[in-house]
């Protein structure tokens, strides 16, 4: 499925592997904690940055972004703004 987001919003598949990134970096996320990852699906049309890319890891805060449910999967659409911390693979 492609998605065509608007503004400068990700959309994200959450994460519900485990909190390891690539690296070995162990991720705490307690019960407690609103620091979530994602995984980017898609990239809106006002997104100008090459931090960030298609299949990147990144960190948010769940107050930041909004749930949807489609098709049976978990997904975010998040501002960039709101995004702390990306994830890249070595080259």
């Amino acid at each position: 499925m492609k998605f065509n987001v608007l503004g400068p919003r990700v959309l994200a598949k959450i994460s519900q592997e485990d909190n390891k990134t690539a690296s070995g970096i162990t991720l705490s996320m307690t019960d407690n904690s609103n620091v979530q990852k994602a995984r980017v699906v898609a990239l809106g049309n006002e997104v100008l940055t090459p931090f960030i890319d298609v299949n990147d890891e990144f960190l948010y805060e769940e107050h930041t972004a909004i749930k949807i449910n489609f098709e049976n999967n978990n997904y975010i659409l998040i501002d960039i703004q709101d995004i702390l911390l990306v994830f890249k693979e070595e080259k």
